[in-house]
C-alpha cells in the first residue's frame, strides 16, 4: 500500500515539476525586439524584372526593418514600421496571427522562439522572408 502511494505521489510531483518548466509562449514574445537578419527566399519561376524588382523591394524593405522595432505587449497589441494591430499566438506556439488595425491579416511560423531570439518565416507575394530578431527590452505592459 506505501508503495502505491509512492508511486502515485511521485507521478503528481513529476506532474508538477514538468508543469513548471514549460515555457509560456506568448510571455516569451512580449517585449521590444530588433531585426538581426532578414533573408529573402525567391521563387525560382520569378525571373528578369520581376526578380529584380522584388530584390530592390526587398533589400528597401530589409533597411527599412533595421531602424524600427517590433513591439509585442502582453495585452496582444502589436506595433512596428508605423503598423499597429493586434497579435495572437496559436495554442501549440507555432505560429503568430497579426491583424492590423485596417484589418489586414498576417500569419507568421515561428521556427525558434527563446528568451533572446525569436526566428519566423513568412510568405508575402511568392516571396518567403526569414526575419531574425534579437530582445531589446523583456517586456512590455
Amino acid at each position: 500500500m506505501k508503495t502505491k502511494i509512492n508511486n502515485y505521489m511521485l507521478a503528481i510531483m513529476a506532474i508538477i515539476l514538468l508543469g513548471a518548466f514549460q515555457v509560456n509562449q506568448p510571455a516569451s514574445l512580449t517585449g521590444v525586439w530588433k531585426l538581426k537578419s532578414f533573408i529573402p527566399e525567391y521563387p525560382v519561376t520569378m525571373t528578369g524584372k520581376a526578380r529584380s524588382a522584388a530584390e530592390a523591394d526587398m533589400k528597401e524593405l530589409a533597411g527599412r526593418l533595421k531602424k524600427t522595432t517590433f513591439i509585442f505587449s502582453a495585452d496582444g497589441n502589436l506595433s512596428y514600421l508605423g503598423h499597429r494591430g493586434k497579435w495572437s499566438m496559436s495554442h501549440d506556439g507555432k505560429t503568430v496571427r497579426f491583424i492590423s488595425n485596417t484589418n489586414e491579416k498576417s500569419t507568421v511560423t515561428i521556427i525558434k522562439l527563446s528568451a533572446q531570439d525569436l526566428l519566423f518565416k513568412r510568405v508575402d507575394d511568392g516571396i518567403t522572408q526569414t526575419f531574425h530578431l534579437f530582445k531589446v527590452i523583456k517586456e512590455i505592459r
